[in-house]
């Protein structure tokens, strides 16, 4: 069973259906949705498209969590995953209820807040017999801060679309993109700054800025834009459905976050060829190779992410050599089966 507490937008939902999908073709996999609310349609339309088993829970609390237990017994449960904070705490105890044999936890983040920290770092010292980081930093920060070493292993997200490389032509307007949820951890105003700061860099050279998103940062963003005097070179989509195409379409992707556990975001623009220029956040460096697939700055540097920009805006052909590289590393380490092969092992190792 795969729990997941709420299916909306986001890079845990999206790799817990990769995951679900991957173990499909060697166990039987039932898909289970904690809660009813807010449930992003792509999502729930990919998952009748794919026949996977699936429920999604409904009612109450108390009520969900008695049908999760029943589920779980009914299901006579070898191996229990979840994903999320509130997940994880819900299928510990469900699944211990359920006798469920190996609960996997799992963490997708450098930082939570410290009231679900020290929650969910009792529940994974204690009641899961695993707990799965997406990011070798992540682990490393949360076994500093008393999780268990011995219970801590690393599987990266993966990406499963397969996007052939493809060379841009000479742009009028070099076009950077960030995509992301509007957050703070995000680190918008930081990524305006350094493209606002192109202007004193770049003379010639016309620059677009495009922003991709949702979230409650959405009218102080847009401030930021304006402050910062990008208003007429900004394009702001906000639940965008032509994410694709935004990737397609432009030449440099920009990452300016705080922290980070593994960027999905990232992994797609790789697999669209761009260029990336992004903060020392999470597990970037294993994602993007610096002066080879990309730059890599320090967190809330927006000079530095300045200076990687204007070496991207100015030399077209390093923007093609770049965008390869980086598309080659996402197949070559992140690809599904991959990813497949590092979970059947787990699987194997426990059984």
């Amino acid at each position: 069973v795969i729990l997941i507490g709420k299916l909306v937008t986001g890079g845990a939902e999206k790799q817990s259906l990769l995951l679900a999908k991957a173990l499909s073709g060697e166990f039987h996999v039932r898909f289970v949705v904690f809660s009813p609310f807010k449930i992003d349609l792509s999502y729930l339309q990919e998952l009748r498209d794919s026949g996977l088993d699936h429920e999604i829970l409904k009612g109450t609390l108390v009520s969900r969590m008695a049908r999760l237990i029943g589920l779980l017994r009914s299901f006579r449960t070898d191996f229990l995953f979840c994903y999320l904070p509130g997940d994880n705490l819900a299928g510990a105890i469900a699944g211990k209820l359920a006798g469920v044999k190996h609960i996997i936890g799992g963490v997708r983040n450098t930082k939570i807040v410290k009231r679900k920290f020290y929650l969910l770092r009792l529940v994974q010292n204690h009641m899961q017999e695993r707990v799965i980081f997406n990011s070798t930093r992540a682990m490393e920060v949360f076994c500093s801060k008393g999780y268990r070493k011995e219970k801590a292993l690393v599987i990266e997200n993966a990406f499963a679309e397969q996007v052939d490389f493809f060379e841009r032509p000479t742009p009028e307007a070099v076009t950077i993109l960030m995509v992301g949820r509007f957050v703070r951890q995000k680190d918008y105003l930081t990524g305006i700054r350094a493209v606002a700061g192109l202007k004193d860099l770049v003379e010639g050279i016309k620059i677009r800025l495009v922003v991709a998103g949702y979230g409650p940062m959405e009218r102080q963003i847009l401030n930021w834009i304006s402050d910062l005097g990008l208003a007429k070179l900004t394009e702001i989509y906000v639940y965008p459905e032509n994410l694709q195409e935004l990737y397609r379409t432009s030449d440099i992707y920009l990452n300016s976050s705080i922290h980070e556990g593994f960027s999905n975001a990232v992994m797609e623009a790789m697999a669209y060829g761009l260029p990336v220029v992004a903060t020392h956040s999470g597990d970037i460096e294993k994602q993007v190779i610096h002066d080879q697939s990309g730059y890599i700055a320090p967190v809330g540097d927006a000079r530095a992410l300045s200076e990687g920009l204007d070496l991207l805006c100015r030399d077209h052909a390093a923007r093609k050599r770049f965008g390869r590289e980086g598309h080659q590393r996402l197949y070559k380490s992140f690809g599904l089966d991959t990813f497949k092969k590092k979970y059947i092992k787990l699987i194997q190792s426990l059984s």
